[in-house]
């Protein structure tokens, strides 16, 4: 039997483990999300050259994982390899977070966050999709962790690996660093001299900041983010803060609220109860403030991941609070989270849950016969109609004229509910085309070849049209029939 002090040594290894192994729990859904096409094919198979230009010019936020991804995506740009970077980038994130709790408590309220974070349905959303959120919520972990050692007294090493998260966060989403303040807020309720630990905590970020100003200077002159954009509101704010089901999120909220009220009491957790409120509320006032001046798109539910683990240092302590009261209240606590957690879990692992027609859609796209069309594909909301090869760089509402520009949509009513004029062609592209993709799971999807203003049409018909995609895609069967 191991002794009980390398069990507590081996924790954040152990629930990390843990974490790693359920978000691998159906993480190779193969449906792209639309953004997950981007990282996986539009952007990575690009060559090097064009790569720069489109993240200098167009997309620079999410450049940096885009370098990463491309030599990532040249042995595979299948979802189950697009995708481990990030299982494993959140099984870091929970792994840290038990080591910083485990600095600061103790292992046992170090398990309860861990336990914690793994539940929550929108962490294994994020660790399953292969954009920036995972690798920005692993560095965001990571600062806070080096930063507690750091100012706790550790080595010169912990000031640099703080530094380096700090870039890493910055890099992955600019929105991360907004858990530099929750850091400097808890470092005026830390032991020992206040200034010593003010600079420790400011130098590092200071220094980190400089070297992401290139970034931060292309991400203002060049501005992405989500094309859906709500305005401020009840039901935005609400939205924000989901975990992944609102039942979820209260029962995490009342005891992160009872762990803050419980741990105050105690000058020694004083540090921490500043550190998870800031890491969970600057964020947020952050995020409604700077949308209701502008219109600068932060209110998405992915732009709060970072701020979770926050929440769940918060929701630990409930628990270490539950268990010195009751100790079968702390078990009873994490079941209720746990089931409450359950069909979140579950819905985030279903097809449903991803954006299935743009992944149908990427199928085509990747064909050589129609590298020559540009393709556009709906979002997931419907709002908007944008280019599958250049999203971001260019919304079409409406397009302007192009040089042969034909138009595959997923729907005609994506067209029609955003606006966009369009008009069909003679009739040899009237028909529509009706696909069956793929082979023992057959994916259905009917395509339209229609016209915006100005717009030609390739030489051929639908039934050519039909017969090229049946050539290049295994298994596909499209055939061209009347619009009904």
């Amino acid at each position: 039997m191991l002794p009980l002090g390398r069990v507590v040594r081996w924790a954040p290894l152990a629930v990390g483990s843990l974490a790693l192994l359920v978000f691998l729990l159906w993480y190779w859904n193969p449906a792209y999300r639309y953004d997950e096409y981007l990282v996986a094919v539009a952007r990575t198979q690009l060559s090097w050259g064009d790569l720069f230009r489109v993240i200098t010019e167009a997309d620079p936020a999410a450049g940096p994982l885009y370098l990463l991804m491309k030599p990532w995506t040249a042995l595979s740009s299948d979802p189950w390899w697009t995708r481990l970077p990030s299982v494993i980038a959140m099984a870091i994130a929970v792994g840290a977070l038990v080591a910083l709790i485990q600095a600061s408590v103790n292992a046992r309220a170090a398990v309860f966050a861990g336990l914690l974070l793994i539940t929550l349905p929108v962490i294994s959303r994020w660790a399953q999709d292969n954009r920036m959120y995972a690798p920005a919520t692993a560095c965001a972990v990571l600062a806070v962790l080096s930063w507690w050692r750091w100012v706790a007294g550790g080595s010169r090493r912990w000031s640099v690996a703080y530094g380096a998260a700090v870039v890493g966060m910055g890099l992955f989403h600019l929105y991360a660093l907004t858990v530099i303040p929750a850091l400097v807020l808890a470092a005026l309720w830390m032991p020992g001299p206040r200034r010593s630990t003010l600079l420790r905590t400011i130098v590092p970020p200071a220094i980190a900041l400089i070297v992401l100003l290139p970034h931060i200077y292309l991400n203002i002159s060049n501005p992405t983010g989500s094309p859906s954009n709500p305005a401020v509101s009840l039901r935005s704010v609400v939205d924000l803060v989901d975990a992944g089901g609102r039942w979820i999120t209260v029962a995490a909220g009342l005891l992160a609220v009872a762990g803050s009220v419980w741990a105050w009491r105690f000058r020694e957790r004083r540090a921490l109860v500043a550190l998870g409120m800031g890491w969970v509320l600057i964020p947020f006032v952050s995020f409604v403030g700077v949308r209701a001046v502008s219109e600068i798109p932060t209110l998405a539910s992915r732009y709060y991941v970072f701020a979770l683990p926050g929440a769940c240092v918060l929701a630990a302590l409930g628990l270490e609070a539950l268990f010195r009261f009751w100790r079968p209240g702390a078990i009873v606590g994490l079941g209720i989270v746990a089931a409450l957690a359950l069909p979140g879990q579950v819905s985030v692992r279903s097809p449903g849950s991803h954006d299935v027609n743009t992944f149908r859609l990427g199928l085509l796209l990747r064909q050589p016969e129609l590298a020559g069309l540009p393709v556009v594909a709906a979002t997931r909301t419907l709002e908007l109609i944008v280019d599958a090869s250049t999203y971001p760089v260019r919304v079409i509402t409406p397009p302007t004229a192009a040089a042969q520009p034909v138009v595959v949509v997923v729907t005609r009513d994506s067209v029609v509910n955003a606006g966009i004029p369009y008009r069909y062609a003679d009739s040899s592209w009237r028909p529509v085309l009706q696909c069956t993709l793929g082979g023992a799971r057959e994916r259905r999807v009917v395509l339209e070849v229609v016209a915006m203003p100005g717009a030609g049409f390739p030489a051929g018909d639908a039934d050519t049209l039909a017969r090229q995609l049946n050539a290049a895609i295994s298994r596909s069967r499209c055939v061209a029939v009347p619009p009904g």
